[in-house]
């Protein structure tokens, strides 16, 4: 959901890819929460008790929502500071360009916030009644705060963590690999501990979904990769080097591995349940961060992990013809914004009108989120005839 031109620097495939799988995740994880909340069939794991959080019982349902669906955000969070990265080495005036792209962004994202946020406000007080929505209006500035970053409990919180990540990552863009590598385990570290702070005192907006806190890693993290990866003179390192790239890719892997053990022995608790709604930090958790990067790593170099005939490079490497599939994915990337600022809003009706015919829970997941990705683009391309191309591209 990167949302600057591109000033002629190619389009790399992968995170085309990305974008396009990455959308459909965070559909599918907020149509798992209603059918949860509904009673569609779906059981609640003990992670979405209040009461039984604290000593859960694990589901593969959790492995899928909390290790898997989750690395969406920070995903499209690391895609966007990692692109800014990329452009500052690669733009010729780059002081002047980086600057320019960072007010850019800024103004953008935050014309995107006040489209959406009323918009979401008029769907919930149509939905809950208008009384019911004045009544939780803040009336302190901690409460303001609050519903700002936390886009009044809608998706747009996206927007303002974004903003917090890319200034980040504009103010530490010219330190030396070494000190950028400092900051990324500074922040590592930071979000290792957040969690316990939180269980200690008893704060539990330290550690919600929509704190900006949760995504500083991701502008150290975008620098690296950004310096690594790109063929520059001056930053060569594991541009062309296959077994160093895969190496970094297992070792990531392991260390989500390793972390998220520790996570989820350690980190639930009914007090990250506030302001959630399940008993673990959504996003303050390193192994969410190390995923996120694997992630990256292996849509940015398909062709370097995965021979050339392997399925997952040749999908990626797809967006370089001119196939059907292609034009597909091009047409996903295209939308992901739209589908992320609309899905909300379809899941409900969608979900209503195919349960009465589908009784398998599982089936019924499957096709709401496919129905509501669906709807999403479809209402996608009618806005696009009555709105700026930037409110939904």
């Amino acid at each position: 959901m990167d949302t600057l031109p591109s000033n002629n620097i190619p389009i790399i495939p992968g995170i085309s890819f990305l974008r396009s799988i990455m959308s459909i995740f965070v559909i599918t994880w907020h149509v798992l929460l209603y059918s949860m909340q509904q009673n569609g069939g779906i059981t609640p794991s003990d992670l979405f008790s209040k009461n039984r959080c604290s000593e859960p019982v694990y589901t593969i349902l959790d492995l899928i929502s909390f290790q898997i669906l989750l690395v969406a955000v920070p995903t499209f969070i690391l895609i966007s500071n990692y692109l800014f990265a990329r452009n500052h080495l690669l733009l010729k005036n780059k002081e002047s360009n980086s600057l320019y792209q960072l007010k850019k962004r800024i103004k953008r994202h935050l014309f995107l916030f006040s489209f959406w946020l009323p918009v979401f406000i008029i769907y919930m007080g149509h939905l809950m009644g208008f009384d019911q929505i004045y009544s939780l209006l803040p009336k302190t500035l901690s409460a303001t705060i609050v519903i700002l970053l936390s886009g009044g409990g809608s998706p747009y919180y996206f927007f303002f963590s974004l903003i917090f990540s890319l200034i980040i990552t504009y103010n530490i863009r010219n330190l030396s690999i070494v000190n950028v590598s400092v900051c990324f385990a500074g922040s590592i570290l930071l979000i290792i501990i957040t969690p316990y702070i939180t269980l200690v005192f008893k704060y539990p907006s330290l550690t919600a979904y929509w704190n900006p806190i949760n995504f500083i890693p991701y502008s150290p993290l975008a620098i690296l990769m950004a310096r690594l990866s790109t063929s520059t003179p001056k930053y060569k390192i594991i541009h062309s080097k296959e077994k160093v790239i895969i190496f970094i890719i297992l070792i990531l892997i392991g260390l989500s591995i390793f972390i998220a053990i520790f996570e989820w022995q350690h980190y639930t608790s009914d007090i990250f349940f506030i302001y959630q709604g399940y008993g673990i930090p959504a996003y303050t958790r390193a192994s969410i961060i190390f995923t996120s990067a694997a992630i990256m790593l292996i849509a940015l170099h398909p062709s370097k992990i995965f021979n050339s005939n392997g399925i997952l490079s040749s999908l990626i490497l797809l967006f370089t013809d001119g196939s059907l599939l292609n034009r597909i994915f091009r047409f996903m990337e295209s939308h992901s914004l739209a589908l992320y600022c609309l899905h909300f809003y379809m899941i409900i009706p969608v979900n209503k009108l195919i349960s009465p015919y589908i009784h398998s829970p599982a089936m019924l997941i499957l096709a709401t989120t496919i129905l509501t990705a669906i709807s999403s683009y479809a209402f996608s391309i009618i806005l696009g005839l009555y709105l700026k191309d930037d409110l939904i591209r």
